[in-house]
């Protein structure tokens, strides 16, 4: 009975994925290059639509129902093979700011859209403002082509705007 239940307590750790928690961090500790969201091709899709209103952002509404979810997708990025670390900041607002209580951050290294994703770390709490993300947990992209996804957890009872901008990374766009 102890060697399967042992077997069977492995065969769990085997399966189960353990995600990484990201380091949230003052803007001082993240200093990537910010640039402001465009249309053109280097920009993002997702559940997040452009608005050219208040100088290009993107921007959401958040409904009634909760708990809902929020996909961002960023175009093509690189991570060099010697980094040791991958930081994403951005501005987070708009009167449903408050209602971000979560955010999980993917990587997608295949250009297959339903190819498995790489989870690199996840945060639970409320964000708002300048938002700073720092991970160690950087194997599956280190040296490689990828496309970085947040998916956001929204709660809220009230029909509200989220705004995202000034995204920067230390990733470039360019291998």
């Amino acid at each position: 009975m102890k060697k399967i239940f042992t077997f069977i307590a492995l065969a769990f750790l085997a399966v189960q994925s353990f995600s990484q928690t990201c380091t949230l961090a003052p803007q001082t500790s993240c200093t990537p290059a910010t640039e402001t969201f465009t249309t053109a091709a280097n920009g993002f899709s997702g559940d997040f639509v452009f608005s050219n209103q208040g100088g290009g952002r993107l921007q959401t509404s958040v409904g009634a129902t909760s708990p809902t979810t929020k996909r961002l997708q960023t175009a093509t990025l690189f991570l060099a093979a010697n980094a040791t670390s991958l930081s994403v900041t951005f501005d987070i607002g708009g009167t449903g700011s408050g209602d971000v209580t979560g955010v999980t951050l993917f990587a997608q290294t295949d250009p297959n859209p339903n190819a498995p994703l790489t989870q690199l770390c996840t945060f639970s709490g409320t964000i708002a403002g300048v938002v700073c993300f720092t991970t160690t947990n950087i194997s599956a992209i280190q040296g490689r082509r990828f496309n970085l996804i947040f998916v956001f957890t929204v709660t809220g009872s009230t029909q509200n705007l989220i705004t995202f901008d000034n995204f920067g990374t230390n990733a470039s766009g360019n291998q």
